[in-house]
């Protein structure tokens, strides 16, 4: 049964909704989004109490969520406050008062839960084994540790982007005051013992000013075109653009490209708390993930709906994969056929390719993807299978090599594809191109192989001879199979790898 799910995070600084689509197959893809900055908990730090101002702001982007709501046709809505409402002594009036002006009935979630659904946000769609997950949100900071793909700890702290910013920086002396912000985040930090297990290991942040703080880095030393989600800064690049921001009065940052004017006055109190942790840990890098509480709550009703063990996809990679496959409707018995005979040549022909093991799981998606241009159209489906593999949200990958996988697509046909490689340096440089060469070709020997062969092949097996590559052809059903005399692939073959390819029968 087909469902459209909207989640709604009532968050300290904005309101958000994220509206899912699931599918018969169970595939599912986002289908709209929207934000509106409300500051709930503005000015409500020295007395816990929502204002009329911000409430009325709130309530009105909460009217607009409704026609969302309708225009989608959603049939499951999931709402949830956080800090601003948990922590405010009038929030049970608000709430009441927002279900009688909207009907939505938010669920106000603990600083545990929210640091949870965080976690499912991230485990479920970033390749990590063990980091600290720290969310800044508006009134509160989030912080997870993660061993094994566990949560090994989580905390969550009354202090985010709007508090600090009305506790410490709304004077003039703005250097004194970020000092004083960090040294009170910096005692904190230091009460949580486990902290200590953290040293030295990534941070993977979320929230809207980190978020910011990935699009200011962007526009600078990024790639345009490449994702926010998984995207890595290093903490030195972190720390010079936190000095620039921090030197800087509200008004000044407006000339900052990538930040929004609407953040400006408080993306640096946003800034502190992971400063001050990228320091007290020592880490070296900020992993930026769009993904965190929408997603996460998200994730947790797909696998019950779909009465799924636990709430962690057992492979990040092998999970987007699959979705991206039945969202697209590709054929997937086809699909892991052309994977499994790529793997052969790939695995048996390394002496001749002499490629880095790290491009083998390169080959296993650009072969699963390489017809996935056929939901568009047949004619040119590796152009459009091109363009869906770069643009489609696949998680598990870097954006090297997800630029990587979607060449193999546009490649397997023939190796005339004129998507320029390079549009995309320094992304992929030219060991990149020629093994992208070598990749997509196996993609295409094996195609031309099944496709005369009705995909009756199951596997191959391949030696080699001098300048000689016998490639046989193995069905378990029968022997002594008819080959084709001539492949189109021969010619390439011989130019990449400067040898004779021959199929031969076993």
């Amino acid at each position: 049964m087909e469902e459209n799910v909207a989640i709604i995070d009532l968050g300290s600084n904005s309101v958000r909704i994220l509206v899912i689509k699931i599918n018969f197959n169970s595939s599912y893809k986002m289908i709209d989004q929207f934000k509106e900055m409300v500051r709930l908990s503005e000015g409500m730090w020295e007395d816990n109490l929502l204002k009329e101002t911000a409430i009325e702001r709130t309530i009105a982007a909460l009217k607009q969520f409704k026609n969302i709501l309708k225009s989608h046709n959603v049939n499951k809505t999931i709402a949830i406050a956080t800090a601003a409402v948990r922590n405010s002594v009038n929030g049970k009036a608000f709430l009441q008062r927002v279900y009688s002006e909207t009907e939505f009935n938010f669920n106000v979630i603990s600083g545990e839960e929210e640091a949870y659904l965080d976690y499912l946000g991230v485990i479920n769609s970033i390749d990590i084994e063990n980091c600290i997950i720290i969310d800044t949100g508006g009134g509160s900071t989030e912080l997870i540790l993660v061993k094994d793909r566990k949560v090994q700890n989580s905390i969550s702290i009354p202090y985010g982007a709007v508090t600090l910013t009305e506790m410490y920086l709304d004077g003039d002396a703005l250097k004194e005051n970020i000092v004083k912000a960090e040294e009170f985040i910096r005692s904190i930090y230091q009460q949580i013992s486990w902290l200590d297990e953290a040293n030295n290991v990534a941070v993977v942040g979320l929230g809207g000013s980190i978020r910011t703080l990935s699009k200011i880095h962007k526009k600078k030393h990024g790639f345009l075109n490449q994702s926010m989600h998984n995207y890595n800064i290093a903490s030195k690049d972190i720390h010079e653009m936190y000095d620039i921001i921090t030197s800087l009065k509200s008004n000044e940052l407006k000339n900052i490209p990538g930040l929004k004017k609407e953040r400006a006055d408080i993306i640096a109190g946003g800034l502190i708390p992971l400063k001050v942790l990228l320091d007290f840990i020592g880490s070296d890098r900020l992993i930026v993930s769009g993904n965190g509480l929408r997603e996460g709550a998200f994730f947790k009703h797909y696998f019950d709906k779909y009465k799924l063990n636990g709430e962690i996809v057992n492979s990040v990679l092998q999970h987007s994969i699959d979705n991206v496959l039945l969202k697209y409707d590709v054929d997937l018995q086809h699909s892991y056929r052309i994977r499994k005979l790529s793997l052969d040549l790939y695995d048996q022909l390394d002496s001749l390719h002499q490629l880095d093991g790290s491009y083998r799981k390169l080959l296993e998606v650009g072969s699963l993807l390489h017809d996935v241009g056929l939901h568009i159209d047949y004619y040119d489906h590796h152009y459009h299978g091109f363009y869906l593999a770069i643009n489609s949200k696949i998680n598990g990958l870097s954006y090297r090599e997800l630029v990587i996988c979607a060449f193999i697509v546009g490649m397997h046909r023939n190796e005339d594809f004129k998507q320029d490689w390079a549009d995309y340096y320094p992304v992929i440089n030219q060991d990149d191109y020629n093994a992208i060469q070598k990749l997509s070709l196996f993609v295409r020997i094996s195609e031309e192989l099944c496709k005369s062969q009705n995909g009756n092949i199951k596997e191959l097996k391949c030696s080699i001879k001098k300048n000689n590559v016998n490639i046989i052809p193995i069905n378990y059903e029968y022997s002594g199979i008819e080959l084709p005399t001539y492949l189109q692939s021969e010619k390439a073959f011989k130019k990449i790898f400067f040898s004779n390819m021959n199929v031969k029968s076993e």
